[in-house]
């Protein structure tokens, strides 16, 4: 199966974010290599789920310009048995650039259209709740993703309806995206459905990394 676009920051992938923070990150160059440093910490071995970092090739490193991301990570999970394959973007700045843009406007910037309403999806594991929702793309080949995004300031991840209010008074902000491709004409069933198991799995190890002195 090939594998998905990655569609990062404001030009495609996010996650929500919690409104209470369990940790305090210094400001300016400090804080991004710290974070940075816990991005890079996140597992790569989510068994069955193997990851591995995507190239920065010079139109990813434009998209972080636009992004203002002062630190990411952007890589693809493959299940080992299927062979589904599951990209994941995280970026971590400014609240107000991360909160810039949502699924809507930056996949409709890439040529998709969203396919009803995006549901709040909790994550009990990791107790978080990230946004779901389906895009589609009809030419020049069809292409269908399933997406969740959401934001963090501690971890646990939270899909707001309004990010800059939740997040107001929250100086930086982890945004994340994760997606899977979807073959077409396939309905989405919530109770099976692979992006879902995934980042149950994925999201407390994500929250353990993020958390980390």
């Amino acid at each position: 199966m090939p594998q998905p676009t990655v569609i990062v920051a404001s030009v495609g992938l996010l996650l929500a974010v919690g409104v209470a923070s369990v940790f305090t990150l210094p400001a300016g160059a400090e804080a991004a290599q710290k974070a940075q440093a816990r991005l890079d910490a996140v597992p790569f071995d989510l068994s069955p789920w193997v990851g591995a970092d995507v190239p920065h090739t010079e139109k990813f490193t434009k998209y972080m310009k636009v992004a203002q991301a002062d630190a990411y990570i952007n890589r693809f999970y493959t299940h080992a048995a299927t062979k589904r394959v599951i990209a994941v973007s995280i970026l971590y700045g400014n609240q107000s650039d991360m909160c810039a843009h949502d699924p809507t406007t930056c996949y409709a910037g890439s040529g998709y259209s969203a396919s009803g309403r995006a549901t709040r999806t909790d994550f009990p594991t990791a107790a978080s709740a990230l946004w779901l929702g389906r895009y589609e793309k009809a030419e020049p080949t069809p292409e269908v993703l399933d997406v969740c995004w959401g934001f963090t300031a501690d971890g646990a991840w939270d899909a707001p309806e309004t990010p800059r209010m939740t997040f107001a008074g929250r100086s930086m902000l982890y945004k994340l995206y994760a997606q899977i491709a979807v073959p077409v004409g396939v309905a989405r069933r919530d109770g099976d459905n692979p992006l879902t198991e995934f980042l149950s799995a994925f999201l407390p190890k994500l929250r353990v990394a993020l958390t980390a002195e």
